[in-house]
């Protein structure tokens, strides 16, 4: 083990010290020999230089189209969609989320650009005393229902088919 209490604050006695790390298993690092650090500075820029670019030519990335993305969602829109999230159906909510996922919005943008302004604004309504508390749980709730549907894919439909229940025995 390095001999701590040689160790100062700000001088680099600690890093420099020869005496050798009790383990390899012990946690603490070896500092770098002067040798060790050149090779790995050596492979790093080989890496860098030689494999690198060679793997990009074997696997040419092919060039993306231009993602032209959906137009910011406006306040007034928010405003619409979280009304519909404080009706008591949820039935119109998954069909406007749905409409803007076919007007080219993505689930990230939807998700950034029109929840999560929407749940703030529900809890503006209740700090203002504009809605109660079961209004403002039941539409974060319905929110919480469209990250789940929409939160990855198709990923949400597996969870659906691996419901698992755990039974214990008692004899």
């Amino acid at each position: 083990m390095y001999n701590l209490a040689a160790a100062t604050f700000g001088s680099a006695s600690l890093l420099t010290s020869p005496e050798p790390v009790a383990s390899r298993n012990s946690g603490i690092r070896r500092p770098r020999t002067r040798k060790s650090r050149e090779r790995h500075l050596a492979l790093s820029d080989m890496v860098q230089t030689e494999v690198i670019p060679r793997l990009r030519l074997l696997h040419p990335m092919p060039a993306k189209d231009p993602i032209q993305s959906a137009p910011t969602l406006d306040t007034d829109q928010i405003a619409a969609f979280t009304a519909l999230v404080l009706d008591r159906d949820i039935a119109p909510v998954f069909e406007a989320f749905t409409r803007l996922l076919t007007e080219g919005y993505s689930t990230d943008e939807l998700f950034l650009g029109l929840l999560a302004p929407s749940s703030a604004l529900l809890g503006r309504l209740w700090q203002d005393d504009l809605c109660d508390v079961i209004e403002l749980t039941a539409g974060l709730a319905r929110l919480q229902v469209l990250l789940f549907t929409y939160r990855a894919g198709d990923a949400a439909g597996l969870l659906e088919d691996r419901r698992w229940v755990l039974l214990d025995r008692h004899i």
